[in-house]
């Protein structure tokens, strides 16, 4: 199980309060807290510019099950914080029963409350996930879990690397004249 090249999407550096991963409510806010416009923490943006992987909502990334349990792997962090975490006591749990980030703590709302970042982070690193026992569909909703969807986009067919245009004709080479950095002049009959 090879580990990954970041500790967080966004790199190595720990969670600040610039991204995503704050329980800071505005004064009118109680917790718990709704989620953030996406977008809106670029701090937060990985380094394959995806918006939110940790932070926003806990991700529903896979399931499992055997003869007796059936579960969900969800990752990133959310400002919902579950599994005994909280005292609502849910279906969640974290592998040793604790948090994972031991960064700069901070609560806004004092050591007495069960919120805030000196109790539970809201963004985990890229190797850290939690499960959720799914038991019955009225148990098995959060609104702090969350997914996304993905698809291969098509390239546009007129769509060319800057190191692929020509000079002369600004056209896409497939081949060129000069195996310098740039084409220099396409070989088709376009441009001679």
């Amino acid at each position: 199980n090879k580990q990954p090249a970041r500790m967080y999407p966004w790199g190595d550096q720990p969670p600040d309060f610039s991204a995503n991963t704050t329980l800071v409510p505005t004064p009118i806010q109680t917790p718990p807290f709704t989620p953030a416009n996406v977008g809106a923490h670029p701090s937060g943006v990985s380094v394959y510019g995806i918006n939110d992987m940790a932070g926003l909502l806990w991700q529903w990334t896979s399931e499992f099950s055997d003869d007796h349990t059936r579960g969900a792997i969800l990752r990133g962090g959310s400002s919902y914080q579950p599994a005994g975490l909280d005292q609502y006591g849910d279906n969640w749990y974290f592998p040793g029963g604790k948090p994972y980030f031991d960064g700069p703590l901070f609560n806004p709302f004092g050591s007495g409350t069960p919120w805030g970042r000196d109790k539970y982070p809201s963004a985990y690193s890229v190797s850290t996930h939690a499960k959720l026992l799914l038991m019955a569909p009225s148990l098995d909703r959060s609104g702090g879990i969350g997914f996304r969807c993905a698809a291969d986009v098509a390239k546009p067919p007129n769509e060319c690397h800057p190191s692929k245009t020509c000079n002369v004709c600004a056209k896409c080479c497939n081949e060129y004249i000069d195996d310098g950095p740039n084409c220099d002049k396409c070989v088709d009959d376009q441009c001679h």
